[in-house]
């Protein structure tokens, strides 16, 4: 299995940064209420719904969360936060409305917006402490990247990115983090060639500062080429890299890059129901209350009856086991959020 670390060191290391362009770019702002989408809970389980919800958020999952506002928390949990960010449904100033889709359900909670993450909320470019960075190559954090905040100074934050594959340093302004970001179709880029373990520099000189360091070979795009210097672009964990490298390093062979499993969680719990619900089915908040998610696979839920044509069964969130409410119907089977 290959992994690959990325170190970014925009002073110190050799050579001159020129300074950050002046244009201004839009800005995702965490304190302005936006309007929810249209999109009820109910809905959950419509072809291609997933697809409609843009808005994102990455969650901790050590806080509390509500199937409806106000209501009982769901169990706390002491597990690091989901690396795949959430989908958000709708959103206050306060709180957001966020889809667990665990345990072959979709169900909404809302969470307070604190437990979210900061994240970027536009494409920027990682600078160095006085806020200079290349013109043309760099690190820039896309909309969701996972980061860990530092030091502040002058409306900047520091920040790092670490993952099981690469590890970068450096400063972004404050105004392009938030809790909420808008998710958008990702172009599609084929690499091209493979980068042996080298450092990517800012310019095609050995004087040059030095942008990233890569310690196994890695997928790139190969661009413009200069003497025996070549541009190289490559997008991982959120970020996209731009850097100048021998090209002699480069090889026309493309591998296979490695990236992280999620596992699902399995509970059990005794003197239950063993309960047949198949996709499409709505789940209630309570007996008589609101909808909150729908079923999306034939799945055999444990359970207790409830009376009056309700039946209680049990589905796994990021938070924990909760119990959601299924509505019996005359005609057999329980009621259908379905079109």
């Amino acid at each position: 299995m290959r992994w690959f670390v990325l170190t970014l060191t925009l002073a110190g290391c050799g050579g001159t940064l020129a300074p950050v362009a002046s244009t201004p770019l839009p800005v995702t702002r965490a304190n302005v209420v936006r309007m929810p989408v249209e999109i009820a809970a109910g809905e959950l389980g419509d072809p291609g719904v997933m697809d409609r919800i843009t808005k994102r958020a990455r969650v901790r999952v050590i806080g509390r969360a509500y199937l409806t506002l106000g209501g009982p928390p769901l169990d706390s949990s002491d597990r690091e936060p989901p690396i795949a960010p959430l989908h958000v449904l709708s959103e206050t100033r306060e709180q957001l409305r966020v889809i667990s889709e665990d345990d072959s359900a979709r169900v909404a909670l809302w969470i307070a917006r604190g437990d979210a993450l900061l994240v970027p909320t536009v494409e920027v470019q990682l600078t160095d402490e006085r806020g200079a960075a290349p013109t043309d190559a760099g690190v820039w954090l896309e909309p969701g990247a996972k980061v860990a905040l530092r030091r502040a100074l002058d409306r900047r934050r520091e920040v790092t990115v670490t993952t099981d594959a690469l590890n970068v340093v450096g400063w972004v302004r404050s105004s392009a983090l938030g809790a909420v970001w808008t998710e958008t179709p990702a172009a599609k880029v084929l690499a091209t060639h493979r980068l042996a373990p080298i450092v990517l520099r800012a310019a095609p000189s050995t004087d040059a500062a030095v942008i990233a360091r890569t310690l196994e070979d890695t997928n790139v795009v190969a661009g413009e080429a200069r003497g025996e210097w070549r541009m190289v672009e490559l997008r991982r964990d959120g970020l996209r890299i731009r850097g100048w490298v021998p090209d002699r390093t480069l090889d026309m062979g493309v591998g296979e890059d490695w990236g992280t499993i999620g596992l699902g969680s399995i509970y059990t719990t005794s003197h239950t129901l063993r309960i047949d619900v198949p996709p499409g089915i709505c789940l209630f908040a309570s007996p008589d209350g609101e909808v909150v998610g729908v079923n999306t696979k034939q799945k055999t839920r444990l359970g207790y009856p409830v009376e009056d044509g309700w039946q209680r069964a049990l589905v796994g969130t990021p938070w924990g086991t909760r119990n959601v409410y299924l509505h019996t119907v005359p005609t057999g089977g329980f009621e259908s959020c379905l079109p």
